[in-house]
């Protein structure tokens, strides 16, 4: 199990596993190379390796039908996951870290 990769992002780019630093502890997140879109923070890379692809709908190869969702009220319409935005660079996320459909936002 120590060596599962997650699958490519809804937008279809190469997910990353990275390493994040805190006070005294060490967590793991998965990051999208294309879009950004990235996943909560893990104790295990293997933990947030399944977040993530379970997020993307653990469809390793692109579907024909993108799922996707309306934002409402900056809620993901789909799951209602309210991390979609990110706060340092203030951009939209494309996709919802939490279950991978793509964001429609009404601007």
């Amino acid at each position: 199990m120590g060596n599962r990769k997650p699958v490519n992002c809804g937008c279809g780019g190469e997910a990353k596993v990275a390493p994040y630093h805190g006070d005294g502890y060490e967590s793991f997140y998965v990051y999208c190379q294309n879009c950004n879109t990235d996943s909560d923070y893990y104790e295990t890379e293997i933990e947030a390796i399944e977040a993530w692809n379970r997020a993307m709908g653990n469809v390793e190869k692109s579907s024909t039908v993108e799922r996707t969702a309306k934002v409402e009220m900056l809620l993901c319409g789909n799951c209602h996951e309210s991390n979609i935005f990110d706060v340092v660079t203030r951009q939209h996320y494309k996709y919802c870290p939490s279950c991978g459909c793509r964001l429609e936002w009404n601007e």
